[in-house]
């Protein structure tokens, strides 16, 4: 173990004081926070719902919703300049952005 890593160890007597907190019934901020979560799901239902967000395909889809012909426009030419995006996407259109599609990957600058 480093130094550095050493440093990062918690004491017991740390560790039962934030469980006490993080146990507590009457923590307010802890029952509202797992009020949230449970919105969501389990923790595992919450990281597998991620885990599917960032597939490629539905990475796509969540571009051609927001900027419907995007995928189009890169189909028929490969290069696309976003400027027309740049409002919907950032809010703030200052200069083009150059993005290319290459081996099904985007690539923007």
């Amino acid at each position: 173990m480093t130094r550095l890593q050493s440093r990062l160890k918690i004491s017991p007597s740390k560790l039962d004081d934030i469980n006490g907190i993080l146990l507590n019934p009457d923590m307010e901020i802890i029952t509202d926070f797992l009020e949230v979560v449970a919105k969501y799901g389990t923790p595992e239902e919450i990281n597998a719902k991620a885990n599917q967000a960032r597939k490629l395909d539905n990475l796509l889809d969540l571009v051609n919703k927001a900027c419907p012909g995007l995928i189009e426009q890169k189909r028929l030419s490969g290069v696309i300049v976003i400027k027309s995006y740049l409002g919907e996407l950032f809010l703030t259109p200052r200069k083009h952005i150059f993005a290319v599609f290459t081996n099904n990957l985007f690539y923007s600058w």
